[in-house]
């Protein structure tokens, strides 16, 4: 009895063993991962997911700088808040002044996201057929399903979703 009980633990420590010994260190407490790294890192990955040719890298990097947020503020930027004009001004401004701000800020957002499309039409067109296949696989992977974040809805991705019910009084 007790050397099955001991067989267990051992074969449970050692079916562990593997796949702990493959996680890479966390960072110190405190630091953060350097997203330089983290987009070469990125960019090969994804180079070698493809079978990126040579001259197809800086498509893909042009592409990943166009479409990756910028990095979270850091230091004296984040003690600040950011833009600590704004935060000051808000008060003082007339609502038409608001809605000017409103609009070059949407503005800027469109144009933006010209440039994001425009990156991504220009590095997918670059691609070959099968390349092109494997590149919409890894976006349906990273952006789950319908573009969306999560698990589908019941019944499926375009199923009945029950959770929304009509109200009844």
């Amino acid at each position: 009895m007790t050397r099955t009980i001991l067989l267990s633990i051992l074969l449970a420590m050692t079916a562990g063993g593997p796949s702990m010994a493959q996680q890479p260190p966390a960072p110190p407490r405190g630091q953060t991962p350097d997203p330089a790294k983290m987009i070469a890192q990125k960019t090969s990955d994804i180079a070698m997911l493809l079978g990126l040719r040579s001259e197809q890298r800086p498509a893909l990097e042009v592409m990943l700088s166009a479409t990756t947020p910028p990095p979270p503020a850091r230091g004296k930027e984040m003690e600040a808040g950011g833009k600590p004009d704004d935060w000051q001004q808000a008060s003082t401004k007339s609502f038409t002044e608001h809605l000017a701000q409103r609009e070059r800020d949407a503005s800027q957002r469109a144009e933006a996201e010209r440039a994001r499309v425009t990156a991504l039409r220009t590095f997918y067109l670059q691609l070959d057929i099968g390349q092109q296949q494997r590149f919409e696989a890894l976006m349906r992977l990273s952006h789950g399903f319908d573009g969306g974040f999560g698990p589908p809805p019941p019944g499926g991705p375009n199923g009945p979703d029950f959770r929304r019910r009509p109200f009844q009084p």
